[in-house]
């Protein structure tokens, strides 16, 4: 019961609210989701407009953070 209420209280959220969350301009989110390499978080397109969930922004992130780990700075390949 608790999902449903969760799900029902997660609004969609627009290309600057994404563009705030991950600390970029509004145009760096749009030029990297006209490429559509999975660059930026999945969104849905409602007529003219983009929205993304905020549920699911969250999941891409971690899942970025996992992806990355251990990418760092002196982890070259001897």
């Amino acid at each position: 019961m608790e999902d449903n209420k969760t799900k029902a209280n997660t609004a969609l959220k627009d290309t600057a609210w994404l563009a705030q969350r991950l600390g970029l301009s509004v145009s760096t989110v749009e030029r990297l989701r006209g490429r559509g390499l999975g660059d930026i978080p999945p969104h849905v397109t409602i007529g003219r407009s983009v929205r993304y969930d905020e549920v699911m922004v969250e999941r891409w992130l971690a899942g970025q953070l996992q992806s990355n780990s251990g990418k760092g700075v002196g982890h070259d390949a001897a």
